[in-house]
């Protein structure tokens, strides 16, 4: 088949040279450092922690937590249990004893129980 049958396949010349990149530069521009906020330093030292503990979980436990860790929002993670199964890729009964395991363990604690009928989420706060 050739190209001239099928316009839209037709090769496309660039129009600007892509970005030159140097140590620590681009375009010639130094790049800046990001600022890094106190609140985030402070989520990494807590999954530090956490990581000292995998070798004590299993993969259930590992995904609720990388779960709840990712939903952080000022210390406090609160997740319904249906998006929690969903991400982690597990049934409720297994996020269950999960989170019992991960309470045990000391890498997360309850702050707050969930309730179905006012469709409210259960928080957990990550320990470090």
């Amino acid at each position: 088949m050739k190209n001239d049958d099928q316009p839209w396949l037709q090769p496309v010349e660039p129009t600007e040279p892509p970005p030159t990149i140097e140590a620590g530069k681009v375009d010639g521009k130094k790049r800046s450092k990001p600022k890094h906020s106190k609140k985030h330093s402070d989520r990494f030292s807590s999954h530090r922690f956490a990581v000292s503990k995998l070798a004590e979980m299993d993969r259930a436990e590992i995904g609720v937590y990388m779960v709840l860790w990712d939903e952080v929002r000022d210390g406090v993670s609160s997740v319904s249990m249906t998006t929690l199964c969903r991400y982690a890729g597990i049934c409720r009964r297994t996020a269950s004893k999960a989170i019992k395991r991960l309470i045990e363990i000391g890498v997360i604690e309850r702050i707050s129980k969930g309730n179905n009928i006012t469709h409210v989420s259960a928080r957990y706060r990550m320990i470090g």
